[in-house]
């Protein structure tokens, strides 16, 4: 399974919202106003249009108890903006579109790295 990555996207894993985000999933997801396509079984993204807005909402984050090991932050034509190996991508450049690909996304790589 896979998420949608749009314009800059923070990405955490389920299990951790659950775990530090008070009220767990269901709180995040109407806090963050989080649709389906940005959730699956493993990870949750929480989209931005800016990186100020980005970087706030990771503080929020931090301020919570997770840890920067626990979020990443991708952007939709660049890909993962800080190291993270357990996300998997597919990034669609702005300027080389893939053939049949229609958008960016990311996933949780399972902990062989496959995907």
């Amino acid at each position: 399974m896979a998420i949608k990555v749009t314009f800059l996207t923070v990405v955490t894993r389920n299990e951790t919202v659950e775990r530090r985000y008070p009220g767990g999933m269901d709180a995040y997801v109407k806090d963050n106003l989080v649709t389906d396509t940005y959730r699956d079984r493993n990870i949750v993204g929480v989209l931005f249009m800016s990186s100020g807005e980005a970087e706030e909402f990771i503080a929020k984050l931090l301020d919570l108890g997770f840890s920067y090991d626990e979020i990443t932050l991708i952007d939709q034509f660049v890909g993962l903006l800080s190291r993270c190996n357990w996300i998997g991508t597919s990034i669609i450049s702005y300027f080389s579109r893939k053939p049949r690909v229609k958008e960016s996304k990311c996933w949780l790589r399972k902990t062989d790295g496959k995907k």
